[in-house]
């Protein structure tokens, strides 16, 4: 399986994050609403390659030289990545949008993980 470049560590850190703050997202009530067979559905049935394709797609029009595009491009990364790794069933609850962006927050607030991602970034977009 191929996999994109430098981001094992950066996946695992995110990971971590996930796991760590997913309780608080396992009680919401908009999830109860779910079944547990959306939850178990994993969105990893789609190659890393194809989320690297999908990814580099969705940033290639971004200027990565704004801050305010890298953080764009950064929690589109981020949704994806946790989408593909936990399941799509994540991404409708109410306040995900609320976690990416802690995760985002949390993530550039450590100088090589946000360097490492905003690299992987750039990747992402040249070769798309």
């Amino acid at each position: 399986m191929a996999k994109i470049d430098g981001t094992s560590e950066l996946i695992n850190a995110l990971r971590s994050q996930l796991v760590a703050r997913s309780d608080a997202l396992r009680t919401s009530p908009a999830r109860t609403e779910r079944t547990a067979t959306a939850d178990a559905t994993p969105a990893s049935i789609v190659s890393i390659e194809e989320l690297r394709k999908r990814l580099g797609r969705e940033i290639r029009s971004l200027d990565l030289k704004l801050p305010e595009n890298r953080r764009q491009a950064r929690i589109l990364f981020i949704e994806s990545v946790i989408g593909w790794d936990f399941g799509d069933a994540l991404l409708n609850d109410p306040r995900f949008s609320i976690f990416v962006r802690d995760v985002e927050t949390s993530m550039v607030s450590d100088p090589k993980i946000a360097e490492t991602l905003d690299k992987i970034l750039l990747d992402l977009q040249t070769s798309a």
